[in-house]
Formats: structure tokens, C-alpha cells, sequence
């Protein structure tokens, strides 16, 4: 599937990606492409950033710095090796053949990155000690793939005013509707849920019942939730029309998390969202992508298969 820049109403990490939108990393055995041996045009956001092969994790996954890939395509694939042997061989074969496709040059620093950001993404996207996952994992994470269709002919029919409260954003801008300069803007919720609504997009995939300074009870979450922090690569997607001629398009949502448990409980809160009457799940899975490759001698899963 062909899918197309990053959209709208992200919760989590803080980013400079777009929330503009509404509806608007290659995946492969846990490996995720990351950068292009030539700059992209002068044009786009990250021009002339060409991110390294090698590295502790895998460079596609928070790199490019400024923003995503401007287009990827997320593939899934049976792995048929019969045993250690072949497998370690077929993953000796994927580490040459991404080293080739990814040379470039190093990488353009990111003039916006700051010590806080790296310190979270550190502690919540990637694998670590301690942990009770094996040793392996150490540099990898947990990838998330969920392809979702978006309903526009009903969603269009809804007045802007009421979509901005399914969402808890202004649709035009991504500001939250509780104010603030600009779609980074801190997300406050309202205790009685009247700028806010309970159930809305935002406020139940990252509550922040307790232990953030704008805590505030809801009603639709029994357990207290702490702030949520995920790491989005997400693309909107637009295929050819259906067989009864309507549209098909929405979001292929991808984020990255060092426990799937953040991502499981979250999706289970939005299944109470007001924006499940607009959307069907397509299809998606659960997948570990593997840590960096650190070294010319290294490859993909050494350490599990050594």
C-alpha cells in the first residue's frame, strides 16, 4: 500500500508534524527503511537530510528529524527460512542490502531537538533495561500498524463545530479547542467536559488522569492513566473507489512505543470515542522492529541469533 504524508491529531511526544488535515517507513520482517541516498527537493521540509545507516536503533523510526518520509509503503511478509542458519543468513542478506540502498552521508543535526525530547523518546519508545524483555530487544520497539478507513460522506455532512469536538482540535489550525498559539499547544482538559468532551479523540487516547499538571477526571476512564507517550508515523492513504463507487480513503496509523501495553490500552479507551461511527479498521498488526546495525561486522537481530 502506497500511503502519503504524515496528518492530523497527534497525541504524545511533542513534533512539528502538520494536525491540519483531517484526512490529510517501509515495514519488512521488523525493518523499517529510513533515509534516501539523495537529498529530496529543495521544496520539501527536510531538504538535503540524509540520516545514517548505522546506529544503535533503527534510523527510520524517529529520523528524519524535521519529519517523516514523505511517502512509504508498509509491506508484511512470512518468514520461510527452515532454520537458525538460514534465517541469520537472510538477515545478513536485508542489513547489505539497506546499508547500500540508505548511503548518503551523514545526517543534518536537528536545530529544534532538545535534551527533554531525546530524554522521552529514550524512555518510552525505545527497548531498555530494566525491562522483562530479553536482552535482544535492547535498541528496538514495539511497531504498531493500523490501517483505518475514513467514512467522508458522513463525515462531511457534520457541522465543523461538532467535528472539532469528536476531535478536541480546531480543524483548521490543530489547536486544541482549549486554546493555545499553535497545535503543540498544552492540551488542557476541562473537568466538566464542556470544551473538552470526555470522549472525544483526544482526551481518551491520552487522558492524563493523574500525575500531569492538567490532571482531570473522566468519566469514560475507570483506571488512572498518566500521560501517554507514543512516537507517530502515521500517512494518510487514498486508493482507487470501491465497488459501489465510494472513496476509499483514511489513515495508516503507525506509531512506535517501548511497551505494546501503552498502545492496547490506549486503542481499548478510543473504542468509547466519538469518532467510531466515521471509521472502520481495515487491518494492521503488531510487530518488534529489531535494533540498529551498529557496525559494518553487524546485522539485523545479531544478538538474538548469536
Amino acid at each position: 500500500m502506497y500511503v502519503h504524508p504524515p496528518v492530523t491529531y497527534r497525541e504524545g511526544i511533542s513534533h512539528p508534524f502538520s494536525r491540519r488535515s483531517f484526512v490529510g517507513g517501509t515495514l519488512a520482517a521488523g525493518l523499517v527503511s529510513a533515509a534516501r541516498g539523495k537529498p529530496v527537493q529543495e521544496s520539501s521540509p527536510i531538504a538535503g537530510d540524509v540520516v545514517p545507516f548505522h546506529g544503535e536503533h533503527q534510523s527510520g523510526i524517529t529520523k528524519p528529524p524535521l519529519a517523516p518520509q514523505q511517502q512509504g509503503i508498509f509491506a508484511a511478509y512470512d518468514v520461510t527460512a527452515k532454520n537458525r542458519s538460514e534465517l541469520t543468513h537472510l538477515f545478513h542478506t536485508l542489513t547489505e542490502r539497506a546499508r547500500f540502498l540508505t548511503s548518503g552521508g551523514p545526517a543534518q543535526p536537528d536545530p529544534h531537538s532538545s535534551g527533554s525530547g531525546l530524554h522521552r523518546i529514550n524512555t518510552f519508545v525505545w527497548a531498555h533495561p530494566p525491562s522483562p524483555e530479553p536482552a535482544w530487544t535492547t535498541g528496538g520497539t514495539y511497531q504498531v500498524i493500523r490501517i483505518v478507513r475514513f467514512h467522508l460522506d458522513e463525515w462531511n455532512q457534520v457541522p465543523v463545530a461538532q467535528q472539532q469536538k469528536i476531535i478536541g482540535r480546531h480543524k483548521v489550525t490543530g489547536i486544541p479547542l482549549n486554546g493555545g498559539t499553535n497545535e503543540n499547544s498544552p492540551v488542557v482538559y476541562d473537568p466538566q467536559g464542556e470544551v473538552m468532551p470526555f470522549n472525544c479523540h483526544i482526551r481518551l487516547a491520552n487522558p492524563q488522569t493523574v500525575d500531569s499538571r492538567f490532571s482531570a477526571p473522566n468519566p469514560y476512564v475507570r483506571d488512572k492513566v498518566p500521560p501517554v507517550h507514543i512516537w507517530r508515523r502515521s500517512y494518510q492513504y487514498m486508493r482507487a473507489p470501491d465497488i459501489n463507487g465510494r472513496m476509499d480513503a483514511g489513515h495508516a496509523f503507525c506509531c512506535f512505543q517501548r511497551k505494546l501495553s501503552t498502545y492496547i490500552d490506549m486503542q481499548q479507551r478510543l473504542e468509547n470515542e466519538m469518532l467510531v461511527p466515521f471509521i472502520t479498521p481495515t487491518g494492521g498488526g503488531y510487530f518488534f522492529a529489531l535494533p540498529g546495525v551498529t557496525g559494518d561486522q553487524d546485522y539485523y537481530a545479531r544478538a538474538l541469533l548469536t
